[in-house]
């Protein structure tokens, strides 16, 4: 293991998972943060030690001998974030460039198009930066998520893999930022279940994928709730607070008719008490107790001939349960945590008053209210 040994914090380096790596691996695994959790292509582990506790951690990808791609596999520890400044990133950079990766002829470092907070300061660290231009990083080219922004260092001549201008990127994807695809279950099937809905209401808003497509789509009002906290799920908040900044940018970018509303599904159904929907969506959270408090509070805002939608309620399982070290996540089938038996219950209690329809995407399960 290398050592940078400064006066207020510590870089560690190996070609390979260490102690203090993993804490913060752990610490990952328990907030739901996947996107900081290692993988086999990665090659190289870093950590910011500060006070002798793991700060800050990331990972390096060495695509083959002249290419390395670095800052992936990002992670903050929840106590110090707030610590992570640029005089640290600095003393990392300086770090490759002299010593452990000085004969590497190109570094990279990928960034989605919407991620400019740092762009200005990695330019003056010396990286280029082609604002006009995305290159594949993954394989699947159909996905938006695998075209990306490069910061690099060196000949970048030397990337063998497709490029893409902004232009082309925004006539293929959208103008909007989608860094998850939780969406398309419930576009398939708003598509057969749905004819010109003029209000909508949504329960789960996540980057608001569903709401801009509804509303581009029906020119329909659409209101959505989300708090966009994530102690409420057990998930890193700063996954919520990305989430929430793409939601952002992408309602003040759409023009049509949306309504956000930041409160519990709780406390916003009963603000809105009185209104009537003609399509209501829920996708919130996932306990069966919550499911059911929305099932019902939702229900009365209903109108009648009106069609609800319901995500993930087909199945039994109750959440996924963050493991320890590098164990993969596991279900649990707990049937009182899972939403069925709270859809199962609220559909057969109300059985005469409503029609279950058939859908495209049997992941999910609607109805019409007929009285």
């Amino acid at each position: 293991m290398i050592v940078i040994d400064k006066t207020d914090f510590k870089l560690l380096c190996d070609t390979k998972p260490y102690d203090e790596f993993n804490v913060l691996q752990t610490l990952a695994y328990e907030e739901g943060w996947h996107k900081a959790i290692i993988d086999d292509k990665d090659t190289h582990f870093f950590t910011v030690v500060i006070d002798n506790t793991p700060a800050f951690s990331f990972t390096a990808v060495k695509m083959n001998g002249n290419i390395l791609r670095s800052m992936t596999k990002i992670y903050s520890n929840p106590e110090y974030r707030s610590s992570i400044n640029r005089k640290i990133l600095n003393t990392c950079f300086e770090f490759f460039d002299s010593e452990y990766f000085g004969d590497i002829k190109l570094k990279i470092i990928s960034r989605h198009p919407s991620q400019t907070a740092w762009k200005s300061w990695f330019r003056r660290q010396g990286w280029s930066i082609d604002d006009d231009m995305l290159y594949l990083i993954s394989k699947d080219k159909k996905k938006q998520t695998a075209w990306k922004q490069l910061y690099y260092k060196g000949d970048i001549e030397l990337l063998n893999t497709e490029k893409m201008s902004k232009e082309k990127y925004e006539g293929v994807f959208g103008k909007y930022t989608f860094t998850f695809d939780f969406a398309t279950p419930a576009i398939e099937n708003a598509k057969v279940i749905l004819d010109n809905p003029r209000n909508v209401l949504e329960i789960g808003t996540w980057e608001g994928k569903f709401s801009i497509w509804l509303a581009e789509t029906y020119k329909c009002k659409v209101t959505t709730i989300d708090p966009f906290d994530g102690s409420v799920y057990g998930i890193s908040q700063t996954l919520y607070d990305e989430a929430y900044k793409d939601l952002i940018n992408n309602l003040n970018t759409c023009k049509e008719d949306i309504t956000y509303i930041r409160k519990t599904s709780y406390d916003a159904l009963h603000d809105l008490k009185g209104q009537q929907f003609d399509f209501i969506y829920i996708d919130g959270s996932h306990k069966s107790a919550d499911v059911l408090e929305d099932l019902v509070l939702s229900y009365r805002l209903l109108t009648k001939g009106g069609i609800m939608l319901l995500d993930d309620s087909v199945y039994w399982k109750a959440r996924e349960v963050t493991g320890w070290k590098h164990e993969k996540n596991k279900l649990v089938h707990d049937v009182v945590e899972s939403p069925r038996i709270a859809v199962d219950y609220f559909i057969h209690i109300h059985w005469k008053d409503i029609e279950v329809l058939k859908l495209a995407n049997n992941y999910q399960t609607a109805f019409r209210k007929l009285s």
